[in-house]
């Protein structure tokens, strides 16, 4: 009930966050102890006016990572991670 679901008010350079477990198993198995699957944060911002359906954002992503929640400042759900395009932070 909290989340922001007109995507075509966020601002360009407005700071988001990502969470989720990039590479999939690989790195949320390698940290710690090996026994428990631990997620990683990004630090994001919005690179491109958005669209009604989609937007823009640079942070650092990799395969496994789609599905993870996009957050706003105050933790208000913006948008789900769904594609990026290799070799730079595109996302």
């Amino acid at each position: 009930e909290n989340a922001r679901l007109d995507e075509t008010k966020l601002q360009i350079s407005e700071p988001l966050q990502t969470i989720g477990y990039p590479a999939g198993l690989q790195i949320g198995m390698q940290l710690g102890n090996g026994q428990e699957l631990n997620p990683s944060h990004a630090n994001a911002s919005m690179s491109r006016k958005p669209d009604n359906n989609r937007f823009q954002m640079q942070t650092v992503a990799m395969g496994g990572q789609s599905g993870s929640p996009v957050m706003d400042a105050d933790r208000h759900l913006v948008g789900v991670l769904c594609s990026g395009y290799r070799n730079n932070e595109i996302t």
